[in-house]
C-alpha cells in the first residue's frame, strides 16, 4: 500500500509537468506570450475549428517554435479537399515551423469536403512517413462516439496498431475529453484486449464552468460524462463556478500506480475556460504535488 502511495503521487508530479495543451489560431491572438505561461518545449497542438485557413495554422504553428514550444497541428481528414492541399500543408509546417509531429483526426464535419473519410485514409497514404514526420497522435474515444459504431471504432484501434507496427513514427492516442476516471479505465482495459499497444493521453477539461462543460459534453455525445456533470451540479449557483479536474487526475494516477501493465502515459488538456486560467491552475498544482 505504501510503494501505491508513493507511486501514486510520483504519477501525479509527472502528469502535471510533462502535459500537452490545445490552442487554436483565433485563441493564438489572445496569448502575449506562451513562454510566460507554459514550460518550454510543452507540446502544444493546434486545433482548427470553423475553417482556419492553411496560412492561420503555419502562422500559429511558425509563432510556437519560435517561442520554444513543440507545435502539433491537427491534420482533420474531412477537412482536407485533395492530395495536394495536404502535400502544402505539411510542407509549410515544415519549411516554417519545423513540425514533425501531428494529430491526424477524421473530424467531426458530417460530409467531407475530399476524398478523405477518417485518419486512417490519411495515414494510408504513407505521405507523413516519407515527408519525415517523426511522431503522430490519434483519436480514442473511451465514451464510444455518436457517429461511428463500437466495433467500427475497435476496428480501427486493431488498425493504427497496425500501422503503427510498420510505420517509422512513433504514435500514440490522444483520447476525447473525459470528466472521470471510470470510462477511460474500463475503455483502455478493452481495447488493451483487443491488442492495443498504443501508449495513450487522455484528453482532460481545463479551468472552465461547469455550465460550459455540461454545454460541450451534449455537443459532443459523450452520454456518460453529461450525466456525471448533471450530478455534479444540481442547482444553477454550481453551474456558474469553475471546475477543475483535480480528482480525475488522481483517479488516473492511482488506476495507474495499481495496474503498471496499462497504457496511460499522460494527459492532455482542453482548455476550455481558457489557456492562462489552466496554465496557471496545472503550475500551481505542481508546485503543491511537489512539496507533497
Amino acid at each position: 500500500m505504501e510503494n501505491i502511495h508513493k507511486n501514486t503521487n510520483l504519477l501525479l508530479r509527472k502528469f502535471y509537468s510533462s502535459y500537452s495543451i490545445e490552442t487554436t489560431p483565433h485563441l493564438d491572438k489572445e496569448i502575449d506570450s506562451y513562454k510566460a505561461i507554459l514550460p518550454i518545449s510543452t507540446p502544444v497542438m493546434i486545433a482548427s475549428p470553423n475553417g482556419s485557413s492553411l496560412d492561420e495554422v503555419v502562422k500559429t504553428a511558425k509563432r510556437l517554435r519560435f517561442e520554444e514550444m513543440e507545435p502539433v497541428p491537427h491534420i482533420t481528414a474531412r477537412s482536407i479537399p485533395d492530395l495536394a492541399y495536404l502535400e502544402t500543408l505539411i510542407n509549410k509546417l515544415q519549411v516554417e515551423a519545423e513540425v514533425d509531429h501531428l494529430l491526424v483526426i477524421a473530424g467531426d464535419i458530417p460530409t467531407p469536403i475530399g476524398p478523405y473519410n477518417s485518419s486512417m485514409a490519411i495515414l494510408d497514404l504513407g505521405i507523413l512517413e516519407t515527408r519525415g514526420i517523426k511522431k503522430i497522435g490519434v483519436s480514442g474515444h473511451p465514451e464510444g462516439s455518436p457517429n461511428i459504431s463500437d466495433s467500427e471504432l475497435s476496428e480501427a484501434i486493431r488498425w493504427k496498431n497496425e500501422y503503427a507496427s510498420r510505420a517509422d513514427i512513433d504514435v500514440y492516442i490522444c483520447t476525447q475529453f473525459v470528466f472521470e476516471a471510470f470510462p477511460v479505465i474500463s475503455w483502455e482495459r478493452k481495447i488493451r484486449s483487443l491488442g492495443n499497444q498504443l501508449p495513450i493521453k487522455v484528453g482532460v477539461p481545463g479551468v472552465a464552468t461547469l455550465q460550459t462543460l455540461l454545454r460541450l459534453a451534449a455537443a459532443c455525445g459523450v452520454a456518460q460524462s453529461v450525466r456525471f456533470l448533471k450530478h455534479q451540479s444540481p442547482n444553477i449557483k454550481k453551474m456558474i463556478v469553475s471546475s477543475t479536474p483535480e480528482q480525475l487526475i488522481k483517479d488516473l494516477a492511482m488506476h495507474c500506480a495499481q495496474d503498471p501493465k496499462n497504457l496511460i502515459e499522460g494527459i492532455h488538456l482542453f482548455p476550455f475556460g481558457g489557456i492562462k486560467k489552466t496554465s496557471q491552475w496545472i503550475t500551481n498544482q505542481f508546485s503543491l504535488n511537489t512539496k507533497v
